[in-house]
């Protein structure tokens, strides 16, 4: 019998990773999908910038080695 493939990848994603939810109205809201090398804090300010998101509701950042989550939406940026 062979074994199933493991839930959780076994490379570690360190730092903080940022997603978005974003609003489709009435298809409803969804997190965006997004590359592990996409969702820095840089790429996600640049995305909304430009356009990428329908109607980007908040950005949540999340850092498991530190366990710990924010709205990021409100966070401020030097």
């Amino acid at each position: 019998m062979s074994e199933a493939p493991p839930l959780v990848p076994s490379q570690k994603v360190y730092g903080t990773v940022y997603i978005v939810l974003d609003d489709f109205g009435k298809l409803g809201r969804v997190y965006r999908e997004t590359d592990e090398t996409a969702a820095d804090a840089e790429t996600v300010i640049r995305n909304l910038l430009l356009g990428e998101y329908h109607r980007p509701v908040r950005v949540i950042a999340f850092n498991t080695d530190e366990g710990r989550s924010i709205d990021a939406s409100r966070e401020s940026r030097p």
